[in-house]
């Protein structure tokens, strides 16, 4: 990583899980992608610091976001409003959701420093009722 943000491998990877997941979706129909959509972002989070974290938390839900929401720029063509007012409102929305994934991507990057890669998808879940 650079110190100013994170490789671009990582953030491919971000990208990759965030794009993955939106194709989980019922329209896509991909489901069994949601059995392993995680895990690029999961590797991409290892020993990564907590601002790193939150970047590449914000990358996969901008990535994700603007894969499930590409309705809205097709909304706006239909309305005949111009393309780049269309992109603008489809990246911007995106954008704001994207910030919850970089609260996740930030506390989880902090709270998953130091556990083997292979048990970080299992510490995410709640845990059970009791």
């Amino acid at each position: 990583m650079t110190a100013a943000g994170p490789s671009g491998g990582r953030a491919a990877a971000a990208l990759l899980s965030g794009t993955a997941l939106a194709l989980c979706l019922p329209k896509p129909g991909l489901n069994f992608l949601g059995w392993f959509a995680l895990a690029p972002l999961f590797a991409a989070l290892d020993e990564a610091s907590a601002r790193r974290g939150a970047v590449l938390g914000f990358l996969a839900g901008f990535a994700y976001h603007a894969t499930a929401l590409n309705w809205i720029y097709w909304t706006c063509r239909f309305a005949h409003v111009s393309r780049f007012v269309g992109l603008v409102a489809l990246f911007a929305l995106a954008a704001f959701l994207a910030l919850s994934w970089a609260t996740i991507g930030l506390f989880g990057s902090w709270a998953l420093r130091g556990l083997p890669l292979w048990l970080k998808p299992w510490s995410w879940p709640p845990p059970g009722p009791r």
